[in-house]
C-alpha cells in the first residue's frame, strides 16, 4: 500500500505567501502525573517534619506525649505542572478528615487523606559529611529527621564502625548544633587504629537507633608530614640486577601515627627516565625498614642510554578496598647523570 503524502504549497508574492499560510499547531500531551512529593508541617520540637507520603495517605508521625495541634500549615510540593487544594500554606485541621486533590496537568485527579501516627518514630539518617579525609575535617554532619522525637540532646549517641573489622569510633555529639533534622559531631585525633576505607554510620536515641549509611574515609594526605628522600647510589651508574637503596625520613605532628600509616604501606618503586618511560618495581620486590626501601632493578635494556632523573615511593590503600586514595607518594630527584645500561 503507498502511503499519500499532502503538501500545501502557498504562491504569489512573498507578502501574500506570508499571509496564506497557517502555523500549525501541535497538541502536546499533557503530563498525568499527580504525585505529593514533599509535605512538611512544624513539628512538636519547633523544626519541620516531613510526613510519609504512602499510597493515598499522608502519614504524620506525632509524639504521644506531646498535644495535638488544632491546625497545620503545610509547606507541600507536587509534581511538576501538578496543582492541590488546598494549597501549599494554607491552614487545615490537623484531622483524619482532612483530604486533599491533587490535579494533574492533563485533569486527572488522585484524593490523599490526612493520617495522624500517634508513635515515636525512629531516627532516619540521610546523609552524611562523605567522604571524610583525616586531619582535614574535623566533624562531620549528619543530616536526617526525628533525631529529637520524645528524647533530649543527653540521649544522641552517634559512632562509625569500620566494615573491614568491625573496629568502632565513637563521635563526640555537640550538643548546642543538635536539631530535629542534622547533628554535628566532633571527629577524634587520628590514630592508627582507626584507619581508613568504608565505615557504617550509626545514630541512636534513647533505645532507638536509625538504619545505618555507609561513610568512607581517605587517607590523610601526605601533606600533612613533612619528609626528606635521598638514593643511596645517585650519581652511579644503573645496570640491571643492581641493588638501590632509598633513605626516607617521614615527620609529622601527630605522634608520628601518619608517619608509621605510610612507613608500613610502600607499595612500589617507580623509577622515571628523562623521557618520562616508568620503570616499575612492584611491591614483593621491595625490602622496607623503618627509614629506607633497597631493591633490585628490574631489567632495563630496554632503557640504554637514557639517564634516570626521578624515583618516586607509592603507597597502598589501607584496608584493601580504598584504592582511589593510593596514589599518595614521595618523590625525589636524581642529581647525577645516571645512564641505565644493560648487564
Amino acid at each position: 500500500m503507498h502511503k499519500i503524502v499532502r503538501i500545501t504549497v502557498c504562491l504569489g508574492f512573498i507578502a501574500l505567501a506570508f499571509a496564506g499560510c497557517t502555523k500549525t499547531e501541535y497538541n502536546y500531551l499533557k503530563r498525568p502525573y499527580h504525585d505529593i512529593k514533599l509535605f512538611s508541617l512544624m513539628g512538636s520540637y519547633g523544626d519541620s517534619i516531613n510526613a510519609l507520603v504512602r499510597g493515598d495517605s499522608i502519614v504524620v508521625y506525632w509524639n504521644p506525649d506531646v498535644e495535638l495541634p488544632t491546625t497545620i500549615t503545610p509547606d507541600i510540593m507536587v509534581a511538576d505542572q501538578a496543582t492541590i487544594s488546598p494549597a501549599s500554606g494554607v491552614a487545615v485541621p490537623f484531622n483524619e478528615q482532612t483530604r486533599y486533590t491533587v490535579t494533574a496537568e492533563d485533569g486527572t485527579t488522585k484524593t490523599y487523606r490526612l493520617k495522624i501516627a500517634l508513635t515515636v518514630p525512629f531516627p532516619v539518617i540521610k546523609s552524611a559529611t562523605n567522604p571524610i579525609s583525616w586531619l582535614s575535617t574535623s566533624q562531620i554532619t549528619i543530616a536526617g529527621e526525628y533525631f529529637l522525637a520524645n528524647t533530649d540532646t543527653s540521649e544522641i549517641s552517634a559512632y562509625l564502625q569500620r566494615q573491614s573489622d568491625g573496629f568502632e569510633v565513637p563521635l563526640e555529639i555537640m550538643t548546642r548544633r543538635v536539631t530535629n533534622f542534622q547533628i554535628v559531631a566532633s571527629l577524634p585525633p587520628f590514630s592508627a587504629e582507626q584507619d581508613t576505607g568504608m565505615h557504617k554510620l550509626f545514630v541512636q536515641t534513647g533505645s532507638r537507633l536509625a538504619r545505618e549509611i555507609d561513610v568512607r574515609f581517605l587517607m590523610p594526605t601526605i601533606t600533612n608530614t613533612t619528609y626528606t628522600s635521598s638514593l643511596v647510589e645517585d650519581g652511579q651508574p644503573v645496570r640491571s640486577g643492581d641493588m638501590l637503596t632509598v633513605n626516607f625520613t617521614i615527620m609529622d605532628n601527630y605522634d608520628g601515627k601518619i608517619a608509621n600509616y605510610y612507613k608500613n604501606g610502600i607499595n612500589e618503586v617507580l623509577l622515571y627516565t628523562m623521557n618520562y618511560d616508568i620503570i616499575t618495581v612492584p611491591h614483593e620486590n621491595l625490602t622496607v625498614t623503618d627509614g629506607s626501601v633497597t631493591f633490585k632493578v628490574p631489567d632495563v635494556s630496554s632503557h640504554v642510554g637514557k639517564s634516570l632523573f626521578q624515583y618516586r615511593l607509592t603507597f597502598k590503600s589501607v584496608p584493601e578496598g580504598s584504592e582511589q586514595s593510593s596514589a599518595y607518594s614521595l618523590r625525589g630527584f636524581i642529581t647525577g647523570n645516571t645512564p641505565l645500561s644493560a648487564e
